[in-house]
């Protein structure tokens, strides 16, 4: 499920099904060797249990505008001289797993495909996310909506809230 994190969509599913079937063949200790016609359907199988639970878990099927504003973010972020480091892990949610997760609100933009969650490792080159960084996004954004004015929508960190992994998070989303 992982590759899902890195490789969201179809290419993550293909990742994770032959990644689970080799896993599977390495447990086994069966020969590496011995691929054929039911080994590729497993495969298959693999992948489309990998792509139905990306999809449950929300790692697909935001509006494609979110996607063109966060690539336009990083571009503005790059042009600035930063290297920003982070990766999707939340967009249009199923609304029983949208009930599970302690950060999430009843009527989140993340039901709707209008919100995406970023997991950041680091914005401004120092190592670690912090405020600083949080800043650099929003400004990022802001610069965003200035050149596409359908692209507006609010950012939120998580600075101050939950876990370690929790405070890493931003949350990008369209009116």
């Amino acid at each position: 499920m992982l590759a899902g994190f890195f490789f969201a969509g179809v290419s993550g599913a293909l990742l994770f099904g032959f990644l689970m079937l080799l896993a599977w063949k390495v447990l086994k200790r069966r020969p590496l060797r011995a691929f054929d016609a039911g080994w590729f359907f497993r495969g298959l199988m693999l992948s489309v249990a990998g792509y139905l639970l990306m999809w449950f878990f929300g790692l697909l099927g935001s509006d494609r505008r979110l996607h063109d504003k966060i690539a336009d973010m990083r571009a503005e972020l790059e042009g600035r001289g930063h290297r920003p480091t982070w990766f999707i892990i939340s967009q249009k949610r199923s609304r029983h797993y949208n009930a599970v997760l302690s950060n999430s609100v009843k009527k989140s933009k993340h039901l709707h495909g209008l919100a995406i969650d970023l997991f950041v490792v680091d914005v401004d080159g120092n190592g670690r996310y912090d405020r600083r960084d949080f800043d650099l996004i929003r400004e990022a954004s802001v610069r965003c909506e200035r050149r596409l004015p359908g692209y507006r929508g609010s950012v939120y960190h998580y600075l101050a809230r939950g876990s370690w992994l929790s405070r890493h998070m931003v949350h990008v989303e369209l009116e």
